[in-house]
């Protein structure tokens, strides 16, 4: 599968996800994924600021894209996140996983999140499960 099938793969599998709705996929390969999203208004918390929780689904969705790429299903196994910075509506947020270790069973992603000005809002590490099954679509 070459580049562009790979991220038309991974636009098609994120649309779909109601809170995700308006993510771009700007790279996906075997352990690396990017993406980008906009706070708008139904990302915000009771404070107006992007809700933790549609932070965590972004690096979530996006470690799953980076692991998942190489072929196989992964899941979540483990996940840590730390936010530093509030994400402001209308900011644009990019998303980046990248592979510190990829073994037999377990791959380690480091997560971070920055705004259109590049401030770091959030790092993660994330270690995902590889499943038997192949990742319908790839190869």
């Amino acid at each position: 599968m070459n580049k562009e099938e790979m991220l038309a793969f991974a636009r098609a599998r994120l649309k779909p996800v109601t809170c995700l709705d308006q993510v771009e996929v700007l790279a996906c390969e075997p352990g690396l994924a990017r993406i980008q999203a906009p706070v708008t208004d139904h990302a915000k918390n009771a404070f107006g600021n992007a809700h933790g929780g549609w932070l965590y689904t972004l690096c979530d969705s996006c470690s799953g894209l980076a692991a998942c790429a190489g072929g196989y299903a992964h899941v979540t196994l483990q996940a840590s996140m730390n936010y530093l910075a509030a994400g402001r509506p209308g900011d644009l947020l990019t998303v980046e996983a990248v592979s510190e270790h990829a073994g037999r069973s377990t791959c380690v992603n480091r997560v971070t999140i920055t705004n259109q000005e590049g401030r770091l809002l959030a790092t993660a590490s994330f270690t995902m499960f590889r499943l038997e099954e192949k990742v319908p679509g790839l190869g």
